[in-house]
């Protein structure tokens, strides 16, 4: 089997895969109880305000994150949300603030009507799907690859994977373009 049709192969699992965890996400039972847990669990990790966390606002069936938003924005930490700039580049991050106005955006991804960008430190990246390698699985497009190289390449950055249990699958296919995670975050689990 040549290269090309390996590759085919692959992303017709991935599609196959991303499918799956997709129903599965969206079924999670007390989705509220175990975003807490998360919320609990990803609080002592981050505790230096002198660090920049790009976050985000759910769409879909993503863990939602608002209660962990809302206390880094009291306890005075830099906050930044992801921006679709330009189709198939990096996601730009800008600046969120408790009086920020959100718009909607590509995908339906809410993001902050203003133009100060900052470069996160820590990225708190939804997930798809993940397994125990810390391998991730995202929509398909490919921006919080994109963007997790061009971070690496700037500063030294964390990435932390926020889903529920359901979501782990025994493998995610890699190819050389695909990042891992550093953490993964679960109600139950944290994976390093």
């Amino acid at each position: 089997m040549n290269w090309i049709n390996l590759r085919i192969l692959l992303m017709m699992d991935k599609s196959i895969l991303r499918k799956n965890l997709l129903i599965k996400r969206s079924k999670v039972k007390n989705r509220s109880q175990k975003e807490l847990k998360i919320f609990q669990r990803i609080e002592p990790i981050i505790n230096n305000n002198s660090l920049v966390v790009g976050g985000y606002i759910s769409v879909k069936s993503e863990v939602n994150l608002g209660l962990f938003l809302n206390f880094l924005l009291k306890n005075k930490f830099s906050l930044c949300l992801p921006y679709i700039k330009e189709p198939e580049s990096p996601l730009v991050f800008k600046e969120l603030t408790k009086n920020t106005k959100l718009l909607r955006g590509k995908y339906n991804i809410m993001h902050p009507n203003n133009k100060t960008l900052l470069v996160p430190n820590i990225i708190l990246t939804p997930l798809v799907g993940f397994d125990i390698s810390k391998n991730r699985i995202g929509y398909g497009g490919g921006y919080y690859d994109r963007t997790i190289e061009c971070l690496e390449k700037k500063n030294e950055v964390l990435k932390i994977g926020i889903a529920f249990d359901e979501q782990e699958t025994m493998k995610i296919p890699n190819e050389k373009y695909d990042k891992k995670l550093d953490v993964i975050i679960t109600p139950t689990r944290l994976i390093v």
